[in-house]
């Protein structure tokens, strides 16, 4: 008896020591490698995790593969996951964008050994990281050491749960949505703190005009020519509506554009009676985008709509149109980088449709 028990307790620790990286359970994963040795990808090695980011479910999933020291991760599905900006190209061995803002860069290159990190070139052991024919996997350690990220294996659970002391933009693009879930659902809207004042419309008020001029002289061996460009905008009350009006055109020519609308807007929806209306357009009125029906723009017709003006009804785009003097340049930033721009024509009309805010 006692000569058959000692094999089986070594056994036992053996089988022990194998597990015990699995008897952390929840613990944060730690990384035992040497460099004298390349990791190798086996589907004997695969394990197929669920990923929670910042302590909430994804609902998405990750494949790692385990070795003797850690675990390796797909860079690319793991930068979707969190909405790292970084493209990973498995076939060249290569992964460039950035993170956190666009002056945090990143740019691996595993053909020449290279990996700049915010323009700063980093050691990295190669052996830690394998091109496959899907993605790059990479060791958990150097992950850690280049974003600052921690992961956290539940083997129980079989779930990858990924944090960072600075916020990931997976968790802020979440907090963005809560927010505007609060916003967009909440049947109580605040009340504005100042009174409101009443404009009442008249049926006729004198016109605001605001006029450009243009002229330009051209010369040839026979002749020489002289040409003149205007354009008008003017808004006023008539009939108890807002008119406004825009014309351009040349001395030579009839006008290139002409455009006029009638409008009235009432936010407490009391326009057309049990219409409750909030606008009503006739001429030439512009449409703003609306999800799954249609998309923003302009043209001549009729509008009628009591959509509340308090609340958006896309969450992720935003339409910007408006009409200014020919030759103008309109840009379009979100929080400071240009997105779009636009030079107004001859019929002063800007449209920036769907651009998306987040």
């Amino acid at each position: 008896m006692h000569i058959a028990f000692w094999p089986r307790l070594l056994l036992i620790f053996t089988l022990l020591a194998g597990f015990s990286f699995s008897a952390k359970g929840q613990g944060d994963l730690q990384t035992n490698h040497s460099d004298a040795s390349v990791i190798s990808i086996s589907d004997d090695n695969l394990i197929i995790l669920t990923v929670d980011v910042g302590g909430i479910p994804t609902g998405k999933y990750i494949e790692a593969y385990k070795h003797e020291g850690g675990f390796l991760f797909p860079f690319g599905t793991l930068a979707q996951i969190i909405n790292f900006e970084i493209d990973v190209d498995p076939e060249n061995g290569k992964a460039t964008g950035w993170y956190h803002s666009q002056k945090n860069t990143f740019s691996l290159d595993l053909n020449k050994e290279e990996v700049f990190i915010g323009g700063e070139k980093k050691d990295f052991n190669k052996t830690l990281i394998v091109s496959y024919s899907d993605d790059i996997y990479i060791d958990q350690s150097l992950l850690k050491s280049w974003f600052n990220l921690r992961f956290n294996l539940d083997y129980t659970q079989l779930k990858l749960k990924i944090a960072s002391t600075v916020p990931l933009p997976a968790e802020e693009r979440r907090i963005r949505e809560s927010k505007y879930d609060r916003f967009i659902y909440r049947t109580h809207q605040e009340k504005p703190k100042l009174p409101r004042k009443e404009i009442p419309s008249k049926f006729i008020s004198p016109p605001f005009f605001d006029a450009t001029l243009g002229a330009s002289n051209s010369k040839s061996p026979d002749d020489t020519e002289t040409n003149y460009s205007y354009s008008v905008l003017s808004q006023s009350d008539l009939g108890y509506l807002t008119q406004s009006t825009f014309v351009s055109g040349s001395k030579n020519d009839d006008p290139t554009s002409l455009r006029f609308s009638l409008n009235e807007t009432d936010i407490e929806g009391d326009l057309l009676g049990g219409l409750h209306a909030k606008k009503v357009s006739v001429g030439d009125v512009d449409i703003l985008s609306r999800p799954l029906v249609l998309t923003g723009g302009g043209g001549r017709g009729f509008l009628l709509t009591n959509n509340d003006f308090n609340r958006s009804t896309t969450f992720d785009t935003r339409t910007f149109i408006g009409t200014l003097e020919p030759g103008w340049t309109v840009e379009l930033y979100q929080n400071g980088v240009l997105m779009d721009f636009q030079t107004t024509g001859d019929n002063g009309r800007y449209q920036f449709l769907d651009m998306p805010v987040y």
